[in-house]
């Protein structure tokens, strides 16, 4: 899946890809971008580290925000 939210200006979001449950890492993409193909979602995706941390992070974010966006992609 992806969480899409408030990217650093007006026109741009971030996008958090999350695949079987693992934090793949996150990216950021112009309002006029569609991520309508995985590849091209890969493409944009800065790899990070999937840990405890980066974990409890992400559940927090979406327990507090719940205008986030969340899109389950097909599985592979």
């Amino acid at each position: 899946m992806i969480i899409i939210d408030k990217g650093r200006d007006i026109d741009e979001r971030s996008v958090l890809y999350i695949q079987n449950g693992v934090f793949k890492g996150l990216g950021f993409f112009d309002l006029n971008y569609q991520i309508t193909n995985i590849e091209v979602l890969k493409s944009i995706i800065t790899p990070m580290e999937n840990n405890r941390d980066t974990q409890h992070i992400i559940q927090n974010h979406l327990r507090r925000n719940k205008r986030l966006k969340i899109v389950k992609l097909p599985t592979q």
